[in-house]
């Protein structure tokens, strides 16, 4: 296979889920609940498969986690805003976390100058909110969900807030280390 082509295979599935993320949200708010589902699963698939194949491909780029992280952050701030929109309020509390949570990053990314942070905490955060989002549509079409989605969308949001704790804690450790770093670099000069 072609190694300019090769490179360009995660970016290619992450694009592939911010499409899918776009399409799930008109979807949703327009009441196309199974097609939406059926979306999020394929959208849940595309993120799966931009890690595997950066880490196989050896294609790991600084854009791509970017994107990554974008495509992440939009799926979970659209199809939030998308349940809202579609009656499902709980996803309030979700969408608030998560932006609070972004903005939060996104100062400290730039006093750091660096944009992106992956943790295992991250990656289950993104896995269940993927779950927990799938259960608030299906609580769309089955009122009878509705104990099971609180129950999952209340465990989502406890995990949400510790994983969103845990990695403020190991970006602001990452900050101290980069800081002592160019300091020692500067003293050194």
């Amino acid at each position: 296979m072609d190694d300019k082509f090769t490179k360009h295979i995660p970016n290619i599935f992450t694009i592939t889920r911010i499409i899918f993320v776009l399409l799930t949200y008109f979807l949703l708010v327009n009441g196309f609940y199974i097609i939406s589902i059926i979306l999020v699963v394929l959208a849940s698939i595309t993120d799966f498969l931009d890690g595997h194949f950066a880490r196989t491909l050896n294609a790991e780029s600084t854009l791509g986690a970017k994107l990554d992280q974008f495509a992440d952050k939009l799926f979970s701030f659209l199809l939030s805003l998308g349940l809202i929109m579609a009656k499902n309020y709980f996803m309030i509390g979700t969408l608030i976390l998560e932006v609070m949570f972004t903005i939060l990053m996104i100062i400290k990314s730039i006093k750091l100058k660096n944009w992106t942070i992956s943790t295992n905490l991250g990656k289950i955060k993104t896995a269940l909110l993927f779950s927990t989002i799938i259960l608030a549509i299906f609580h769309l079409m089955i009122n009878e969900l509705k104990i099971t989605f609180i129950i999952i969308w209340s465990l989502t949001t406890i995990f949400q807030i510790y994983a969103n704790y845990m990695i403020i804690r190991k970006f602001n450790e990452n900050s101290q280390s980069v800081k002592k770093f160019k300091k020692d670099k500067e003293n050194a000069n």
